[in-house]
């Protein structure tokens, strides 16, 4: 039921009552006027009678009263629409306040990570005398590469660190400097033998007890401090990978696709870590495009530049990459440019005495140091990387070129001299050379999805190619490869794969063929 209130709050019925108000005032004005004033009738007759006015518009209100209705509406939404300025104004200050109260306060103080893996598998020689095959296992075994742990702190919105570390079981077990034993005969007569190093023993018993164990070593990847403004600007300073091609910054294991890492990488050609700054950044280029860029400023690469620089002269190097991504469609393009000064050195004190054996003021310094440069040499290093995807398909590949210019050049080692048919004694040296390899690879995954199942298998092959140095062309190598990947969880990786490895030269190496099958996850 309506309310009284209500039915005279109704529009519609307003209007109506000021109608017939009007009308009821007209209609009081023409009776008013039609009594007569005077006694005359007559002069009352004659007396023209005035027509009552008309009555207004029923209509007239209503139209009135949406008008006044849509000045209200204009009004409120010219109010919104202030408000909506001031509080556009409001959140804008509070953004910025916000932003620079994130560069104080932490955001994610740690966070923990890692990945494994578990190798089986061995090389079989064409030759049981391959030279070469004290470096590889040439029998069926098992072995790993450690653990990979990830530490990283986000200090601020702009400051965070991470730090890589990688718990190796070597040394136990392993050649330093490869000096392996070795013999030399001529027909039947040794002429010439060396012991070598032995394998490293880190065998120990714990303290008051006969319980043994190794003493396995540990392995700083990177240990850096990032401070990054902006998505086009932020700096490293610590331990950083080098950032070229596309397995050495995504290194781990479960995202290989193949078993182990390119042959050039395993051959040193670009030092895989350095120790100083790196600036780098990301600049979109269009909605699909984008440019990513990296300089590094660092200690040259050396014997031990994770520790001290035996040079002045500092390594330079620059990367760039372009990426396009749309869709099913993804592209890169990268290279990376390096230079160092590679210095081996060695000090050593020297002293000089009286014949009473005491210091020598007479010379201008009887006590100092001295260094002598067993090794220099300029390094010139270019690298190259693609990778294209298109849906489940993806190829890749990389190339590198080293170029070393020696201002004192090396020895050129044992084995090096034996190939290059230098006589047994006769001590020859390294001449300045390139060295260059570079692989490319195919795969493609199928995905098999469903509500008891979820896992893809990606088949892939590739061909692999390195030329240590051009001053011994006997040790290029070639290798095909071929395997399957089995994903049964995004954190663990089943690979299987066959190789054939083609040296060059089988006078001093043989050819063989290597099955592995490898279990990689993290966590």
């Amino acid at each position: 039921m309506i309310s009284t209130s209500q039915r005279l709050c109704n529009p519609r019925r307003l209007s109506g009552i000021a109608a017939l108000l009007g009308a009821l005032s007209a209609s009081g004005g023409a009776l008013a006027q039609t009594i007569p004033t005077t006694p005359s009738a007559a002069a009352s007759a004659t007396t023209p009678v005035v027509a009552p006015a008309a009555a207004p518009s029923a209509e007239a209100a209503p139209s009135t009263s949406v008008e006044a209705r849509l000045a209200k509406q204009q009004a409120q939404i010219d109010a919104l629409a202030a408000r909506a300025k001031d509080q556009e104004k409001t959140v804008t200050t509070l953004r910025q306040q916000a932003s620079s109260a994130s560069d104080e306060a932490p955001t994610k103080l740690l966070s923990f990570w890692g990945f494994s893996d578990l190798t089986f598998g061995g090389i079989h020689y064409d030759s049981p005398n391959a030279l070469y095959k004290v470096a590889t296992p040439y029998n069926a075994t098992f072995y790993s590469t450690g653990i990979n742990l990830y530490v990283k702190s986000e200090m601020t919105r702009t400051l965070s660190a991470l730090v890589e570390t990688q718990l190796s079981y070597t040394p136990n077990g392993a050649t330093p400097s490869d000096n392996y034993a070795s013999s030399a005969y001529v027909g039947n007569t040794l002429i010439q033998s060396s012991p070598g190093t032995p394998p490293a023993n880190t065998t120990v018993h714990g303290p008051y007890s006969q319980l043994s164990y190794r003493q396995d070593g540990i392995v700083i990847e990177r240990a850096y401090l990032e401070w990054k403004p902006a998505d086009w600007f932020g700096v490293r300073a610590g331990r950083f990978l080098t950032p070229f091609g596309i397995w050495n910054e995504d290194h781990g294991s479960p995202v290989l696709i193949g078993v182990d890492y390119p042959q050039f990488m395993n051959f040193n050609l670009v030092p895989l870590q350095q120790l100083g700054l790196e600036a780098l950044g990301s600049v979109g280029l269009g909605d699909d495009v984008r440019m990513e860029y990296a300089i590094t400023f660092a200690n040259s690469n050396g014997p031990s530049d994770e520790y001290k620089d035996l040079t002045d002269m500092k390594a330079l190097g620059a990367r760039l990459k372009l990426v396009y991504s749309h869709d099913d469609l993804y592209f890169r393009l990268g290279g990376y440019a390096y230079y160092n000064q590679y210095v081996d050195s060695t000090d050593s004190i020297v002293i000089h005495l009286t014949p009473k054996l005491v210091l020598d003021n007479s010379v201008a310094t009887p006590a100092g140091d001295l260094t002598t440069i067993n090794q220099s040499s300029n390094n010139y290093i270019v690298t190259g990387d693609l990778d294209f995807r298109f849906k489940k398909f993806r190829l890749m590949g990389e190339i590198a070129n080293k170029t070393t210019i020696y201002t004192v050049p090396s020895s050129l080692g044992s084995i090096s001299e034996l190939i290059k048919s230098v006589p047994v004694n006769v001590n020859a040296y390294d001449a300045s050379h390139y060295g260059y390899g570079g692989y490319v690879m195919a795969a493609y995954e199928v995905p098999f999805r469903s509500k008891l199942i979820d896992f893809s298998l990606t088949p892939y092959v590739g061909y692999d190619y390195v030329i240590p140095s051009t001053t011994v062309l006997q040790n290029q190598t070639q290798q095909v490869r071929g395997g399957l990947n089995v994903k049964p969880s995004p954190f663990v990786t089943l690979k299987v794969e066959a190789a054939r490895v083609m040296p060059q030269s089988t006078t001093v190496n043989s050819q063989g063929t290597a099955i592995f099958s490898q279990i990689a996850f993290s966590f």
